[in-house]
């Protein structure tokens, strides 16, 4: 049995009684793809895509989905658009709820907030123009979405599901908040928001991390594993 989270591999370890469990972190990120933000290529990429040098933006790459659970997302950007008056959410992904997200954020006239930009092939520049990455999903294996924000250098802020709770580590790279729980969720973004030394500082954590999770690393560990058995 290989497993790609920490949940799954003592679930396995205990209830199926076997020795052979194995642990991998999940499949693997190109690092030649997903690099390191800097300042110059943000503000470069910022001016092709249309977004302003003084957009707070946040990303969030993944199916529209109950699974994902863009809800959450969309009501955190209801919560903040006060605060953060230059916020941006940058939902990246398509899905059968696509309709209701847009008709929920017209509801709340958060037109301005919000972007739905469908299925991309350019997650790598939208990551490198963004300032945090966010999930607010329900359920993970383990997200190739935050590893590829962790790779880029980007802060996270993500529900406490598994998978999520792998990558982000409380206030080391980011920070793992309760199902639900938007007011905890809004102030740690507000958080990275007003402290450039909070955002350096989990940013090179997530940079100094992402090295196991490369594809190189996991075909490696793979490899190994497969060895014993030929």
């Amino acid at each position: 049995i290989i497993t790609i989270n920490g949940e799954d591999y003592n679930s396995a370890k205990e209830m199926l009684k076997i020795n052979d469990v194995y642990h991998v972190h999940g499949v693997g990120i190109d690092l030649e793809k997903f690099t390191s933000q800097n300042k110059d290529n943000k503000l470069s990429i910022r001016n092709e895509y249309g977004y302003k040098k003084d957009d707070f933006i946040l990303i969030y790459v993944g199916e529209l989905s109950h699974r994902k659970n863009q809800d959450m997302a969309i009501n955190v950007i209801n919560k903040l658009k006060d605060r953060i008056p230059n916020i941006k959410l940058l939902l990246v992904g398509d899905g059968d709820l696509k309709y209701k997200y847009k008709s929920r954020v017209k509801k709340l006239n958060l037109e301005k907030y919000v972007d739905f930009l469908g299925y991309r092939k350019d997650v790598n520049r939208l990551m490198m123009l963004s300032d945090i990455a966010i999930s607010t999903s329900r359920q993970e294996g383990l997200p190739v979405n935050i590893m590829e924000a962790m790779a880029t250098g980007l802060p996270l802020v993500v529900t406490n599901c598994r998978g999520n709770r792998d990558l982000v580590s409380n206030n080391e790279n980011g920070y793992v908040i309760e199902y639900y729980n938007t007011t905890n969720f809004s102030d740690s973004i507000v958080k990275i928001f007003e402290s450039d030394s909070l955002n350096c500082r989990l940013s090179k954590s997530s940079l100094h991390s992402i090295g196991k999770y490369s594809i190189q690393k996991i075909n490696k560990d793979m490899k190994l594993i497969y060895s014993v058995y030929v």
